[in-house]
């Protein structure tokens, strides 16, 4: 197996944990600082290791020059859906077994 297909397992591997590890952190986040301070949180973070990922990563900022701002907008706004969603639904339960 060459190396280049182990990094994409192993990267697969840690996105199923940390995924599946999501709904305790923002739960118990949310408990601590509320869910719209958890979405805020939450926001911080992901910005952070996107930037991150893509000022390091092969091609740097340059690349999402050539994608289409449609795309990025679409995705973009997506995103912000799908992470309000999550963390508000977590934040918002009744209590830790709902």
């Amino acid at each position: 197996m060459p190396h280049h297909d182990r990094r994409a397992t192993v990267m697969g591997l840690v996105a199923i944990v940390l995924w599946s590890s999501s709904v305790a952190f923002i739960r118990t986040l949310s408990e601590q600082m509320g869910p719209f301070s958890t979405v805020a949180f939450s926001y911080l973070v992901a910005g952070v290791v996107a930037v991150a990922v893509t000022a390091l990563g092969p091609g740097g900022v340059g690349r999402l020059r050539h994608l289409p701002p449609k795309y990025l907008w679409g995705c973009g706004a997506l995103f912000v859906v799908y992470t309000a969603c999550f963390c508000l639904s977590g934040g918002l339960a009744a209590d830790s077994p709902q």
